[in-house]
């Protein structure tokens, strides 16, 4: 996955596809340290931001733009580069980083609308119909 920043590429994001060799090799890569988040998709308005590259990309697919922090932690300089791409913002990290999506929302909600949804079932596991109904939900909340 390339992380691009106004057309540059600036890094990118591996992910081994099978687990066979697993834990002992990572499962993610991210070549360098891009300034940037990874960001997928064309909606303006709300973003989803989500822990990996493929849960960013099943929600492109649904409408919404993805935007995958390549981890749980936000790094300071990826707060501008979300609240110039969307106008709201869902953070939807694994049940295991509650703490650190309640600490990004903090980040953003005095920027831009920010909401935390919980999520039970990674979002890459969804169908494109469930992720667009379960986005549609949400966005009925703002």
């Amino acid at each position: 996955f390339l992380v691009e920043d106004n057309g540059m590429v600036v890094g990118a994001v591996g992910r081994a596809l099978s687990n066979n060799h697993w834990p002992s090799k990572p499962k993610w890569y991210k070549y360098g340290t891009p300034p940037v988040p990874f960001i997928v998709g064309t909606n303006k308005y709300v973003g989803f931001i989500v822990e990996d590259c493929i849960s960013a990309c099943k929600v492109a697919i649904s409408r919404y733009k993805g935007i995958a922090l390549m981890g749980t932690s936000i790094p300071e300089n990826f707060v501008k580069t979300i609240i110039e791409k969307v106008e709201r913002a869902f953070v939807c990290l694994d049940r295991d980083a509650t703490e650190k999506s309640f600490k990004l929302r903090d980040c953003l909600s005095h920027v831009i609308p920010t909401q935390i949804k919980m999520i039970d079932k990674d979002l890459k596991w969804l169908s494109v119909e469930e992720l667009k109904e379960w986005g549609n939900k949400l966005c009925e909340t703002l």
